[in-house]
């Protein structure tokens, strides 16, 4: 008896053969290893994957999107950028039929700041806002100086109105600028472009 389970446990056969010895395992089976040619299309999908959770980007709320939008631009704006562009004469024609009681600076830019506002700035800020400050309103002295020559030519065609018209508009513009919500540099522009009108009437 004593033999025979020492024959069993060494996996004796009935014939008295030797077998394999008995497990209560199973023989481990070691992983297959990608290698070669295999590995290519694993790491491309790999690399989509990343590149796919790497590329989605927080949507952002509806009013964050809004206010990172451009504000249109007023008309006089336009006129603005028309001159600058190079097209004076279109500048020009457009500035004498636009209607300059209404806004003609947008939210957020730089002449629509007040003197308050412009030194609350930091000083960083300051100098660059009061730099572009400055550049629009050479452009703005350049297009009244242009009106008011188009009213002295027009006056010497003999067209009253339309010479009475450009100097209406750049008393009006002069007006619209020389306001306490614009800084003082800008009031004094103002100033200067309503004394230009009325000595040329």
């Amino acid at each position: 008896m004593e033999g025979s389970v020492r024959d069993d446990a060494l996996g004796r056969n009935r014939e008295g053969g030797v077998g394999e010895p008995v497990t209560s395992q199973r023989p481990r089976q070691r992983p297959e290893r990608v290698t070669g040619p295999a590995v290519v299309p694993f790491i491309s999908a790999l690399l989509l994957v990343i590149s796919a959770s790497c590329g989605k980007r927080p949507e952002m709320p509806a009013a964050q999107t809004q206010t990172l939008q451009a504000v249109p631009q007023t008309q006089f704006e336009e006129s603005m950028t028309t001159w600058k562009s190079g097209d004076k004469e279109t500048a020009v024609r457009v500035f004498l039929e636009m209607d300059l009681s209404k806004p003609i600076f947008s939210p957020g830019t730089p002449l629509a700041n007040s003197e308050a506002q412009f030194m609350a700035l930091p000083v960083a800020g300051r100098e660059r806002i009061g730099a572009e400050i400055l550049a629009d309103l050479q452009v703005i002295k350049e297009i009244a100086v242009r009106v008011a020559e188009a009213g002295k030519e027009a006056k010497a065609k003999g067209d009253a109105a339309t010479a009475r018209k450009c100097l209406e508009q750049i008393d009006t513009l002069g007006g619209q600028i020389d306001e306490p919500s614009c800084t003082v540099i800008a009031q004094k522009v103002g100033q200067a472009l309503k004394r230009m009108a009325a000595k040329e009437q």
